[in-house]
């Protein structure tokens, strides 16, 4: 049995200003980090504290300790920015936001690993041997993103990752379908255009 605990950043929240080179301001990349790190404490406070109808989910999910920390809020965040999915600004932006978001997370994952040590079934994942989203992502989405920049300081991660021995959660982001959850929080979906 597997189990995802999950969440999302609702990034519409989040002031969104840039530097003269495209990337986000140091205040938009500090507070998104910020926003990653309790998204994730929460996570993992919930896979410790949480009532499982079985052992065995209790046991994989604590051993794993999968986190799914995805995006709430992008098209309002768009409409905000007057960017359209369509648009190669919008499809560039969304692109920036995803490699900050990957990088955050898996930031605040190696975070609770130091403090609290790496998952049980790290020796499951590539994490440990320094594999990074990055590595294996499909090359066609280059296809689709005019500014394939990646703005993040990924090599420091991965040494810093491969030195602690992997990070605390065995998976870290999912983008869910949020159509439910995002009307009863009052927030616009995940990566999605607002539907009918």
């Amino acid at each position: 049995i597997s189990l995802c605990t999950l969440s999302a950043i609702n990034v519409n929240r989040i002031n969104f200003t840039f530097k003269d080179n495209g990337d986000f301001s140091d205040e938009t990349i500090l507070k998104y980090e910020e926003c990653c790190l309790y998204a994730a404490k929460i996570v993992d406070y919930v896979i410790d504290e949480m009532n499982y109808p079985f052992p065995q989910l209790k046991f994989t999910a604590q051993s794993r300790r999968n986190m799914g920390i995805g995006i709430n809020g992008l098209a309002h965040l768009m409409a905000k920015l007057n960017l359209k999915y369509s648009s190669s600004e919008g499809v560039n932006f969304i692109h920036k936001l995803s490699e900050l978001h990957s990088f955050a997370i898996h930031k605040a994952s190696l975070l609770l690993a130091k403090e609290r040590g790496i998952c049980n079934w790290a020796y499951k994942t590539k994490y440990s041997d320094g594999w990074l989203p990055i590595d294996s992502y499909n090359k066609n989405i280059d296809t689709y993103v005019t500014d394939t920049r990646l703005f993040r300081n990924w090599e420091w991660l991965r040494s810093e990752i491969i030195k602690t021995g992997g990070i605390g959660h065995s998976l870290c982001i999912n983008f869910m379908p949020a159509e439910a959850s995002s009307k009863a929080s009052g927030r616009g979906n995940g990566l999605y255009p607002i539907r009918d």
